[in-house]
């Protein structure tokens, strides 16, 4: 492969990747394909006329594991949950998948209660899988995530000092799982790694898979798709096979969960665009989380743009610090303190 595209240092890692996929190092077309955040190289390839995706890591570190990454991906592919794997080398941190022409998710024919179906189908069948390699603990993998962002400075910590007692009182009444219940988790369940090919649904970007609590990625696919009420007995039920209080209790509160894990996330990244003078963050003020969502879908507010990360993480810590100040966390939490704790997932492995 001569194209500039790809860093010369890592020229010859890719041309045995895609001699070992396709049997020649001869590309058709290459393109650089952008999003995301992580630091991996991504292209879209054709060679013989099949388009592929090809992924070089960048930065390793305890996280960013392809040993991990790969092995999660495997089972995912293999199971038709992931596009079909056709070549992985950990060592060298590049994997080639089929490449998927993917339409918007509006396009599908179902709307939005067909979306959710079939990701709740995907999630059962990814949760019956071998289980992924573990790699922590997921609340306290949420907390280093926290820490990180707290350090940065970015934030008034006297002045969101509330949000954060409020997440604390909702992590430390969520019963953690033991490692017998832990089930495959994809663990970023967000819209861009979902992708709808006219057919059906691909979940993608695998680089944050591992053995996680099985109410993880249902609570990610309730935030980011709006399912409220009832439509969340009808998830739960779809992924676990059963609902009942305790796994009612534990989706209301791991929602929590995830929206602070985002919230960090998205203050990781205003950190790191503002100068060294920049002020901490004191004034959470913001549009209630429903809104900013409907922002999100709209386009109105971009997480692109660090004003955009800026009020959605605004939106998500609002949310957490209300919920937490609510009657049905409060019942939430004693029903998990004074249940069985483990729910239905348990049971049925």
């Amino acid at each position: 492969m001569s194209s500039d595209l790809i860093p010369a240092y890592r020229r010859d890692d890719v041309d045995r990747a895609l001699r070992h996929a396709f049997g020649t190092t001869a590309v058709d077309d290459l393109a650089v394909l952008r999003g995301g955040l992580s630091p991996a190289l991504v292209y879209r390839a054709v060679l013989r006329g099949r388009p592929c995706l090809i992924r070089i890591e960048t930065a390793l570190d305890g996280f960013r594991d392809p040993v991990r990454h790969h092995a999660c991906l495997a089972i995912a592919a293999e199971a038709g949950i992931a596009p079909p794997l056709l070549f992985a080398d950990a060592d060298a941190g590049v994997v080639i998948t089929d490449f998927i022409e993917a339409r918007p998710l509006g396009a599908h024919p179902g709307g939005l209660a067909g979306i959710v179906r079939e990701i709740a189908a995907l999630l059962a069948r990814l949760q019956r899988t071998p289980v992924f390699p573990p790699l922590v603990d997921y609340l306290d993998g949420v907390d280093a995530v926290i820490a990180d962002m707290l350090a940065s400075g970015v934030l008034d910590q006297a002045a969101t000092a509330p949000h954060f007692d409020a997440y604390r009182r909702i992590r430390d009444a969520y019963p953690r799982q033991a490692p017998a219940a832990l089930v495959s988790g994809h663990n970023d369940l967000n819209p861009g790694n979902i992708l709808y090919d006219g057919r059906r649904l691909w979940l993608v970007d695998w680089e944050s898979a591992f053995a996680n609590d099985p109410h993880a990625d249902i609570a990610a696919a309730a935030n980011f798709f709006g399912v409220e009420d009832g439509a969340e007995d009808a998830l739960l039920g779809a992924v676990l096979g059963t609902t009942d209080d305790i796994g009612r209790a534990r989706l209301r509160l791991m929602r929590q969960v995830c929206n602070m894990f985002y919230a960090a996330m998205m203050l990781t990244l205003v950190a790191a665009a503002r100068g060294p003078e920049a002020r901490p963050i004191a004034d959470l003020e913001a549009p209630a989380l429903r809104e900013v969502r409907k922002g999100l879908g709209d386009g109105t507010v971009d997480v692109a743009r660090p004003e955009g990360r800026l009020l959605y993480a605004k939106a998500l810590l609002n949310e957490v610090k209300a919920e937490a100040e609510s009657r049905a966390f409060i019942d939430a939490a004693r029903r998990l303190a004074h249940g069985e704790g483990a729910g239905p997932a348990t049971a049925r492995r």
